[in-house]
Order: C-alpha cells, then sequence, then structure tokens
C-alpha cells in the first residue's frame, strides 16, 4: 500500500514524460488508501521526485521507476547510494510508518473474520495450478479458506470425457438449480484432472522431441555460418570453387538418364548458372559425351574462367563470402517456415498409423539437404551474375 502511493506522488509530479505516462494505468483515487499522509511527508515525496528528475532526466521509463522503488522498499542502506536513492527511502519509510498502525487493525479484524477467502469458478486444466491458487488463502500460517464452484458443462468435463456424471444426475433427475456435493464429484474430476494433464505431458514431449530435430539443424547451420565468418581469402575462394564443382556436377546429373545426357538441357542451366561461360561452351562440345566426361569439361571451363576473375577482382573472396552469408540466411529464414509447415503436416498423419516423429525425422532430413543445395546453388547463381553486372558497366565505357 506504502508502495502504491509512493508511486502514485511521484507521478503526480511528472517524473515520467507525457508519453510514458500515456501507457500506464491510472492512479487510485485517495479514498482507496487507508489514511491521509501529512503535509512532511508529501514535501518529503515531492523532494525525492525533484532529486530524481536532477540525476535521470526526462527520459526516465515506467520500468525504471518500478526498479527505483524496489531499491527503496525492499533492500537496505548502502554507502554508496545516490542521494536520490537515500531521500526515496526516507520518503518511503515516512509512508510505511503511517500505514502501518492502520493496517495492522485492519489485518486483525481480517483475522478475525477467517483470513483470506479464495473462491474458483472453474479448475485448471492442471492441478498444481489450482493449489497455488488454494495456497493464496493462508500464506505464511495466517488464517484462509478457499472453495471451488464448478459445472458440468464447464470445457474440461465436456472435452476429455468427465460428463458421465452429468448423465447420472438426469437418469436420477436431479434439478438443474440444485448444488451437487459429493466424493464421487471430487473424484471424477481428478480422474478428468489427471487426464488432461498426461495430454498435455504427451503434446510438451512430442514439441521438445520436434525441436531437437530442429535444434540439431540450426547448430549445424551456426557452424558453418561461424565458420565462413572465419575464412582467410583463400579459405574463401576453395569454397566456392568447390560450390562450382558440385553445381556443375548437380546440373549434369540432373539431365542424365539411361538414354543418355541431354546436352541441351546441360548447355542451357551452365549458361544460366555461369552466364559468362557462353561464348565457350556449347552443346557441340560436349555432343557424344558421358556424363562424367562432359561434367569434367565444363569444369575446366568454368574453373579457369573463375580464376580469370580472381585476377580482375581484388576482393573476390570477400564478395563470396558476403553472398554465401546472405543466400545462407535467406535460404534458412525459408527453411524454418517449411519445418513449421512439415510439424503441422505430420501431426494429421497419426490418423494413418504413422509415428508422427519418425515421419518428422524423415521429411526434415530430405527438407535440410534441400536447404544445403538450395544455398550453394543460390550462392553461385548469385555470384556468376555479379561478374555480369561488373562486366556491363566495363562494355559502356567502351
Amino acid at each position: 500500500m506504502a508502495r502504491i502511493k509512493t508511486r502514485s506522488v511521484l507521478l503526480e509530479q511528472n517524473v515520467l514524460s507525457s508519453e510514458e505516462m500515456a501507457g500506464l494505468p491510472p492512479s487510485p483515487p485517495e479514498e482507496y488508501f487507508p489514511c491521509d499522509i501529512s503535509d512532511d511527508v508529501v514535501a518529503m515525496l515531492k523532494s525525492a521526485a525533484a532529486s530524481i528528475k536532477a540525476a535521470m532526466g526526462a527520459d526516465i521509463t515506467g520500468i525504471e521507476l518500478d526498479e527505483l522503488l524496489t531499491v527503496a522498499f525492499d533492500t537496505t542502506e548502502a554507502d554508496d547510494d545516490p542521494t536520490y536513492i537515500v531521500q526515496l527511502r526516507d520518503a518511503a519509510d515516512a509512508v510505511k510508518e503511517i500505514y502501518a498502525p492502520v493496517l495492522s487493525e485492519e489485518k486483525e479484524r481480517v483475522q478475525k473474520a477467517g483470513g483470506l477467502y479464495v473462491m474458483g469458478t472453474n479448475r485448471h486444466e492442471s492441478s498444481r495450478i489450482d493449489q497455488q491458487l488454494r495456497g493464496r488463502s493462508g500464506r505464511q500460517g495466517d488464517p484462509g479458506s478457499s472453495r471451488f464452484f464448478l459445472s458440468f458443462q464447464d470445457d474440461m468435463f465436456v472435452v476429455f470425457g468427465g460428463d458421465g456424471l452429468s448423465k447420472i444426475l438426469k437418469m436420477f433427475r436431479v434439478s438443474e438449480d440444485m448444488p451437487v456435493e459429493a466424493p464421487q464429484v471430487t473424484e471424477a474430476l481428478d480422474k478428468v484432472q489427471k487426464a488432461v494433464e498426461e495430454k498435455y505431458r504427451d503434446i510438451r514431449r512430442e514439441i521438445f522431441n520436434f525441436d531437437e530435430v530442429l535444434s540439431g539443424q540450426r547448430r549445424a547451420i551456426y557452424k558453418r555460418r561461424r565458420d565462413i565468418l572465419s575464412f582467410s581469402p583463400d579459405e574463401s575462394i576453395a569454397m566456392m570453387k568447390e560450390y562450382n564443382e558440385q553445381t556443375v556436377d548437380s546440373i549434369v546429373e540432373a539431365q542424365t538418364t539411361d538414354e543418355g545426357v541431354n546436352t541441351a538441357k546441360v548447355i542451357e542451366k551452365i549458361h544460366q548458372f555461369f552466364p559468362i561461360a557462353a561464348p565457350l561452351v556449347g552443346e557441340s562440345d560436349i555432343a557424344g559425351m558421358d556424363a562424367e566426361a562432359a561434367a569434367a569439361f565444363i569444369k575446366v571451363v568454368v574453373d579457369e574462367l573463375f580464376n580469370s576473375k580472381m585476377s580482375e577482382i581484388p576482393n573476390l573472396s570477400k564478395s563470396s563470402n558476403y553472398i554465401t552469408l546472405v543466400t545462407m540466411d535467406t535460404a534458412w529464414s525459408d527453411h524454418l517456415q517449411a519445418m513449421e509447415n512439415l510439424k503441422e503436416s505430420v501431426i494429421l498423419r497419426q490418423y494413418q498409423g504413422r509415428d508422427p516423429l519418425q515421419e518428422y525425422n524423415n521429411e526434415a532430413f530430405k527438407l535440410f539437404k534441400g536447404l544445403e543445395d538450395n544455398m550453394r546453388l543460390n550462392a553461385v547463381f548469385s555470384l556468376w551474375q555479379s561478374f555480369v553486372a561488373a562486366q556491363q558497366p566495363a562494355a559502356a565505357a567502351a
């Protein structure tokens, strides 16, 4: 009570800005407090408010004000306390001293009346929450009591199969407005509550297992990102060369069937990912080759072009790192959304007799493999497109 009064006076002295005040609930009226405080105590509070404004300025927030009140009310005095804390603590002690006799009398009347009475209008899914609510009625040895009033139409009864008692009451034609007090009701409710807790426990365990799969992928991505950030220039170039070779292999492999290599599609994709290679490699260059020979030929062309760009662009390693990190972040964001959608879809597969967790593991592995491929392909595509963009100004100047 003393803290609320102290805070109310400080707010009246405009220790907070008008914008900050607009987001706070209004102070209680004077009738809320047990008694009036003297003019001397009001002057102490105003002096403390002035000290706070002088020390902290007009930018103090509501959270910071609450922290100051906590220090003044709940901590002991220290030698290095600033002046405004000392003044605020003295004013708070004065308010508590005025309120103490009045509140002591009220406390005695409440205790004689039986203490705090807690009334609940339903039961929570967790018995722990109910026990916490009951515990409010008799804290630190004070008297108190609690009572819960329930309905057989409560969601917990209806959803989790506790409506058997309602059917029994209908059978015996018990009036709807007649209160029912019986041990059987409590026992039935405890069973329903236990079933609810077990259900939610299973859900939490399943969510935890799902999160463990995603956490493993997150650790792998974060490790790769840290590695790229710490790469030397030579390591960055080696990584991008490896990406180039893997991309060529992926393109050739995707366009190879039992009938042979679809050279037209291969060259189309090569020109898409490595556009400056278009004048140097065409369909006739790989005609009649098998997949391995075609990939080897294209890799030589791509590698020679990349080496030439290394001499033309001094900071090619930095550009490679930047593009790789950007494409990695973008692909990872898309992957997180895909994993969330997957989590929702595999839950439905339990109705087909499948294990949702096993389904999630299998699909998540496929998505992660696709994520790695997307990051590599996007990095290669973006870097080689930048080569084309760099050539255009040079051609225009010529």
